[in-house]
């Protein structure tokens, strides 16, 4: 019997492959199988969380081995020892594969199908490490900087979406909406007929679309732009599918979505950028047994039906730090004009032109608007993206004081935050969203100094303020911080204003274990 295993990535759920095992492996073996087919180093702390059928919980943690006097409430389990098959019975268990707790990403591991043996051992065959091209362009969409967010700042609906339909660019149940007459859930404002015809018409799009396959003719490094005149930024539109794994449509929102986008094909996004950091939209195409309950309702709802493999459409949206979640009305719109723009393009490549791809001192194909207010396409220069704007100083001068008066001490500290990877929401039927933890060592010993669950995703907005926090608990100015690059970035306009003397460091050397004893103790509360 062969086990064929799907590999998601946290955040944004895109497949990087699939890995066929023998049910007999220990999940020990997976790690090290896992570690060779990313590239990744083997000396991090790991762990698979085994999750319940429903989703909602942990049934297990399965690692390099149970903690001593641990108490966690579910049980702890030596990776040696646990045998995959016990744990992944049939297809649609999972397991959630955290493969290092100092920089928290989330690989999700679906059991897809189980095979006739046609052969013996390990084979990961089809595990892909992603795109790495392209450089710097220059570009006529012009980015002056100007609406650019602080790194990390929580965007508005309005930032994405013409139309201020805040409450329903939140996310929720569509199929909620497509009943009764629907006064309550659209907050009064939308007529229940127009809500069925918005998403009656990007059904009928993302059809036509997994129809005609437009996977075929572009690749994902062909990207399209939009500057449609009702939004503040233009979007940029990448098309999955042409590495036969993952198909659909995304899109990403502005300059941020574009800078994400340029990392991704530089190969220079950090690993909490890759697995959290995306903002925008998507159509995939889905197997039904991937459907979430409100990705069949919705469907369902509105009458239609889909056979095969990689044909259900699954629409999703995407917040920097938050669980991907179902898109609200105008984000709809936007989502089947996008589909109509993507069959244009099509016809413009099967007619013989070429479609750039994303690469130094190339062009892009961007839909303008023309004089007479319509949208056509044109080539243009890649753009050039404005420099981010420096992480201002977010203390107030009360609270500076309090910190400048604090003595120095000797001891020098390790300071970190790290991602949370089970997702939580402070009020029951919010967005559920990935906490960051902040945390401190003693640089010497390895001891806990102390840490906090911060009630938001945003590390850019929230960092200067845990940190007093933390001087602030204990009392005194450290002699001396260990900081990652990311976190140091962060931080600076305040250690820049305490005189404090900082080290950035690639890894930082008592966390790993901090981080593990942190999330164990989370685990019990």
């Amino acid at each position: 019997m062969i086990y064929e295993l799907e590999i998601r990535l946290g955040a944004e759920p895109s497949v990087i492959g699939k890995l066929e095992v023998e049910p007999g492996i220990t999940f020990g073996d997976l790690h090290f199988v896992l570690q060779e087919a990313f590239n990744k180093e083997t000396s991090h702390v790991h762990g698979f969380f085994v999750r319940t059928r429903d989703g909602e919980g942990t049934a297990a943690h399965i690692g390099p081995g149970p903690r001593s006097g641990s108490d966690m409430p579910v049980p702890e389990i030596d990776e040696a020892a646990a045998v995959v098959g016990d744990w992944l019975k049939r297809p649609g268990d999972e397991v959630l594969y955290v493969h290092d707790l100092e920089a928290g990403p989330e690989h999700r591991i679906r059991l897809q199908s189980v095979k006739e043996a046609g052969h013996a051992g390990l084979d990961p065959r089809g595990m892909q490490s992603g795109e790495m091209p392209a450089e710097e362009y220059a570009r006529p969409l012009t980015d002056d900087g100007s609406g650019c967010r602080l790194p990390g700042a929580p965007a508005s609906a309005a930032d994405k979406v013409p139309g201020g339909a805040d409450d329903l660019m939140t996310g929720g149940e569509p199929g909620a909406w497509l009943v009764g007459d629907g006064s309550e859930q659209l907050g009064g404002d939308w007529d229940p007929e127009y809500v069925r015809a918005v998403w009656t018409d990007l059904l009928t799009r993302a059809k036509e679309t997994a129809e005609k396959k437009p996977w075929q003719q572009l690749n994902s490094r062909q990207l399209i732009a939009v500057e449609d005149p009702m939004l503040d930024e233009p979007v940029f539109v990448s098309v999955l599918g042409s590495e036969g794994e993952e198909f659909g449509i995304v899109v990403y929102y502005g300059w941020e979505g574009y800078a994400y986008l340029k990392k991704k094909f530089d190969g220079t996004r950090s690993e909490d950028e890759e697995f959290y950091g995306m903002t925008g939209a998507a159509v995939y195409f889905e197997d039904r047994g991937n459907l979430t309950k409100d990705d069949y309702r919705l469907i369902k709802d509105l009458g239609y039906s889909f056979r095969g493999k990689k044909q259900w459409p699954v629409f999703r949206n995407f917040e920097p730090g938050y669980v991907p979640c179902l898109p609200g009305l105008e984000e709809a719109g936007l989502l089947a004009n996008i589909l109509l723009a993507v069959d244009t393009v099509v016809q413009i490549r099967q007619a013989g032109n070429e479609i750039p791809e994303f690469r130094e001192g190339g062009q892009m194909l961007a839909f303008m608007e023309t004089e007479d207010g319509m949208m056509a396409p044109e080539y243009i220069d890649r753009p050039k993206l404005a420099p981010e704007p420096p992480v201002p100083l977010m203390l107030g001068e009360e609270e500076l004081m309090e910190l400048k008066e604090m003595p120095t001490g000797t001891a020098a500290c390790e300071y970190d935050l790290f991602r949370n990877p089970e997702a939580m929401a402070e009020v029951a039927g919010d967005r559920p969203f990935y906490p960051l933890i902040s945390l401190s060592g003693d640089a010497d010993t390895g001891a806990l100094n102390g840490y906090d669950l911060l009630p938001s995703p945003q590390m850019a907005m929230l960092a200067q303020s845990a940190f007093a926090g933390t001087i602030g608990k204990n009392g005194i100015l450290p002699g001396e911080v260990y900081l990652t690059e990311p976190v140091a970035a962060c931080l600076k306009p305040l250690t820049d204003e305490l005189g404090l003397k900082v080290k950035v460091v690639q890894r930082l050397g008592h966390m790993d274990r901090l981080k593990r004893e942190v999330l164990a103790g989370l685990c019990r509360s």
